[in-house]
This record gives structure tokens, C-alpha cells and sequence, in this order.
């Protein structure tokens, strides 16, 4: 779930809340957290899915940072930071990740991929990155590139790939989405379960003096008893109108 929906607002006060969406599947990662998690076979499908639709559009590679697209296909999320993790999944073949080495173990634990090259401080995870698609002999291909990559990704992966003809890969990733899967339903009809109980817990302990913070941290103390960690946004008074 992408979108925050607003859930219930009156008498100057709005709650609004999202539990998280789902992840790998318990058996398949140690210190499971959610319960909206799925199954492993999942993201393997929407691998294969991927490729067929990269055949439809002329994809050698697809590459992908953190991001709901990136988690789409992983089913993981590191988080964005200024260290360079990206799956470089070719048309044919199995998905590599590359990622710093310290997150290593940390990746082959939480995410549906095993092939993994890793980068130490002093490397340059961009060179990496060339040298991974030479060694699928498609250093010379077209690769798409996920829509949310930030610039100077963009850059630093066309510096390093100069041969490539590096173009957007929106339309893999929205296609991909288009479909859900019964599992996905699954998942979704128990995000909404998860946050419309949540948030009517946390109204019925609304009270005179407490806080913003107090209520938004009641809110996912709500979402984590029911099996996510998820969050809320919680506004009182004129903050209400200006979500």
C-alpha cells in the first residue's frame, strides 16, 4: 500500500495509518517482523514475469535501487543511502545484487536473492556494477534503468557503462504491478484489516493533554500488536487541514 488513506477525521483531529506492505515469507529469513509477509515463490514468479516483459521491450538489463520497486523484485529493503545497493536482473538468468560487503549476510538472510557481488569502501561499486554486465556479455545492451533512481546514480552508471544505451525501465515495472497475485490480495485485504483496527484502537484512547507524538506512537504500538511496523500520521487542531 503506497498510499496513506485517511481513515476517520473530526472535530479538528485526523489519524492517518499504513501498515507495512508485505515482505519475504517467515520460513525464508531469520527475525521475521511482519505478518503480511509472502512466500519466496513469489518473487521468483515476478522474476520471470520481469523478463518476459523486458523481451517486449528490447531489455538486456534492468537495474534497481532501493525503492517499492526494487523491494518489488527483492524482497527487501536496505534503504537508500549514500553506499550504492542495486539488482541488476538480465533478461535471461538469475538476478545479482550488488551491495556493500558488511551487508553481506544481512541480504542473503532477509531477500530472495543468493547471488550477491560485494564492494569494499575503497572499491567503486559502479565499476562493479560494468563489470558484473560485462561478465553476462551485455556490456554493449540496452539497459533500463528503475524510474526513482536518483540522478547521480544515473550518471555514475552511464559513466561506467559507456557502451550501454541506458534508458527508462517504467514501463517493465508498470506493467509488472498492474497484476496482483491471489497471495498480494492476500496481503493487501490484511494491510487494510491491520490499519483500520489499529487506528480504531488508538481513537478509543484518545485523551485530553496527550500529544501528536504520543498518539503516533500509540497508533503503531497498535500496528506492531497486530503483526506490522507500520506507522501513522497524526495531526491535532489547524494541523489537521494541512496533511
Amino acid at each position: 500500500m503506497n498510499r496513506r488513506s485517511f481513515i476517520r477525521s473530526s472535530a479538528g483531529l485526523a489519524v492517518a495509518g499504513m501498515a507495512m506492505p508485505p515482505l519475504l515469507h517467515a520460513s525464508t529469513r531469520a527475525n521475521s517482523f511482519s505478518a503480511l509477509e509472502l512466500p519466496k515463490s513469489i518473487f521468483s514468479d515476478r522474476v520471470r514475469r520481469a523478463q518476459e516483459m523486458m523481451a517486449k521491450e528490447n531489455l538486456d538489463v534492468l537495474i534497481a535501487t532501493p525503492g517499492t520497486n526494487f523491494v518489488y523484485i527483492v524482497g527487501y529493503n536496505p534503504g537508500r543511502s549514500e553506499r550504492l545497493i542495486a539488482v541488476l536482473l538480465p533478461r535471461s538468468g538469475n538476478p545479482v545484487m550488488i551491495a556493500p560487503s558488511f551487508e553481506r549476510e544481512r541480504i542473503i538472510r532477509r531477500s530472495a536473492i543468493s547471488d550477491i557481488s560485494t564492494w569494499e569502501e575503497q572499491d567503486n561499486p559502479f565499476a562493479l556494477t560494468a563489470t558484473v554486465v560485462e561478465k553476462l556479455n551485455l556490456s554493449s545492451g540496452r539497459i533500463g534503468i528503475e524510474p526513482t533512481t536518483n540522478y547521480f546514480d544515473f550518471l555514475r552508471f552511464k559513466e561506467a557503462m559507456p557502451k550501454a544505451s541506458i534508458v527508462d525501465g517504467s514501463p517493465v515495472f508498470n506493467e509488472l504491478r498492474m497484476a496482483k497475485s491471489i497471495e498480494e490480495l492476500g496481503a493487501i485485504r490484511k494491510a487494510i484489516e491491520i490499519t483500520l483496527a489499529s487506528i480504531t484502537a488508538t481513537h478509543e484512547q484518545l485523551k485530553e493533554g496527550v500529544s501528536e507524538q504520543e498518539i503516533s506512537r500509540l497508533l503503531s504500538s497498535e500496528m506492531e500488536k497486530r503483526g506490522s511496523n507500520g506507522g501513522g500520521l497524526v495531526q491535532f487542531g489547524q494541523d489537521s487541514a494541512l496533511p
